[in-house]
């Protein structure tokens, strides 16, 4: 225990002073201790790359992140979630977010909204309209609430006018 606290505050320093590199070297020897602190120093050290628009490397902690969380949908839909939706991102890797989304969306059966929604917004970015009607469908039809239809429904009617707009021939 006291060589995992030990471990657990130098990789909190090594954040904390954006040596993301540094961290995941000690997170990777902390693995052996804790996973679960493994993982949450990945998940951390790719919301810092993020923020700090260091975007490599932040992707590369984002694909460690999608690996090692491969079976857990809320930590794949995190992963996704700033790269489709956070503005501040000038350089997003929408291949890494579809792909967590992907896995998510398997593992909650097609059945989790937000999973669903975020896979259209992906595809609405990726500029394949015919995809994200795809997904967006499924979202609106599993939204249990108003808020959650409404929101759903909405997105669907933008994907779907961006569609038809797309396959108009002048």
């Amino acid at each position: 225990a006291s060589k995992q606290r030990k471990l657990e505050a130098q990789v909190r320093a090594a954040l904390q002073h954006r040596n993301f590199y540094h961290s995941v070297n000690l997170a990777d020897a902390l693995a052996a201790l804790s996973p679960q602190m493994a993982t949450e120093i990945i998940a951390e050290a790719f919301q810092s790359g993020l923020q700090t628009k260091q975007y490599d490397t932040a992707y590369k902690f984002g694909a460690q992140l999608l690996e090692i969380a491969k079976d857990d949908p809320e930590t794949l839909h995190e992963i996704a979630t700033p790269i489709v939706f956070d503005m501040d991102i000038t350089k997003r890797d929408l291949n890494l977010a579809e792909k967590a989304l992907l896995r998510a969306a398997e593992l909650t059966q097609e059945k989790d909204v937000s999973v669903l929604d975020t896979l259209a917004a992906v595809h609405n970015l990726k500029g394949d309209y015919a995809k994200a009607v795809e997904w967006g469908t499924k979202a609106a039809a599993n939204a249990t609430n108003d808020n959650d239809r409404k929101y759903s429904q909405e997105m669907l009617e933008e994907y779907k006018a961006k569609l038809n707009k797309d396959r108009v021939v002048p």
